[in-house]
């Protein structure tokens, strides 16, 4: 029922993450725990003040979906996005968050859709169209390597809330289309290209015939070698362990030289090291990386957050 700014979808996105990361058990109870302090960090902002009127926001938006009840009967639903919401008097800190129970219903049906890695990736948008276009590219492409889509303008608008705003195509189109799938190809592992834009016939209704082709294509990796290695190296944990047969290797930080044999600075970096606490062989360490990366593309998610035991958004950023 609102257009939702950028803050207030990040927000949404964020609570939407933490439902579906609970356990099925508490998942029924339609409720999420966080503080005013974990949601600045994560919306990257400065001031505690901004949050309240983004719950009341959410709490004032209304959301219409079609629900199946479990006689198969087809229900149209009228939801709030959060149900209510409370934030602790005493420290103005802590924040509980309840969700309608046939909407967290809803949710948990797209569950293997709507994975932590999308809403990580949603998180690192800038521009508030591109969450929602985003939204509609991903549900396009699915599990596919490459689809096409065609959206008419008249789609578009009502998708985006546009129908009165940017009347004017060239500014649609510069402010709108083309910045948002600029801002999606540079923060997710989605690649976005206009093809085509086929014009109308008449002049009557021009939104209902103007026709916007795309071509979406998806990494299956969502990061590159070079980033996860990176990623890899600025771990905060001391050490990361890799085993290959009765072989033991350990990540760890050398500060015993501040320069290594090339005179290279060694301060702050990371090596391979042997049982014996001694630097592999560079391309040995190479391979390590490598078969670790193998692992983390087959299964990102198990990766993080068994391998490495940390949090999705704390590794792919």
């Amino acid at each position: 029922s609102n257009q939702l700014t950028l803050k207030e979808k990040k927000v949404y996105n964020i609570f939407l993450r933490q439902l579906l990361d609970q356990n099925i058990e508490e998942y029924q109870k339609n409720k999420i725990s966080t503080t005013v302090t974990d949601l600045c960090r994560e919306l990257g902002i400065k001031n505690r003040s901004e949050i309240r009127p983004l719950l009341e926001r959410l709490s004032d938006t209304k959301i219409k979906f079609d629900h199946i009840d479990k006689d198969g009967k087809k229900w149209e639903w009228n939801s709030k996005l959060i149900s209510d919401y409370g934030i602790e008097k005493q420290r103005n800190d802590s924040v509980t968050i309840i969700f309608s129970q046939v909407l967290s219903n809803e949710i948990l049906k797209y569950n293997d859709r709507y994975t932590k890695l999308d809403l990580v990736q949603l998180n690192q948008l800038t521009v508030a169209h591109s969450i929602t276009l985003y939204e509609m590219f991903r549900r396009t492409i699915c599990n596919h390597q490459e689809q096409y889509k065609n959206f008419t303008e008249k789609e578009l608008r009502e998708r985006l809330g546009l129908q009165d705003k940017y009347i004017n195509i060239k500014q649609f189109n510069q402010k709108v289309i083309n910045k948002s799938i600029d801002d999606i190809n540079i923060h997710t592992y989605l690649k976005v290209e206009l093809l085509k834009m086929e014009r109308p016939n008449t002049k009557e209704n021009p939104t209902d015939n103007r026709v916007y082709k795309f071509k979406i294509k998806q990494s299956e990796i969502p990061i590159s070698f070079s980033k996860f290695r990176d990623n890899l190296q600025r771990l905060d944990s001391s050490k990361l362990f890799y085993k290959k047969g009765k072989r033991t290797y350990t990540l760890e930080e050398q500060n015993l030289n501040d320069y290594d044999r090339k005179g290279e600075r060694t301060r702050g970096k990371k090596y391979w090291l042997n049982e014996d606490g001694e630097t592999i062989e560079s391309s040995k360490a190479k391979k390590i990386y490598e078969s670790l990366y193998s692992e983390f593309c087959k299964d990102t998610i198990n990766f993080i957050e068994n391998k490495l035991q940390i949090e999705i958004e704390d590794f792919i950023v």
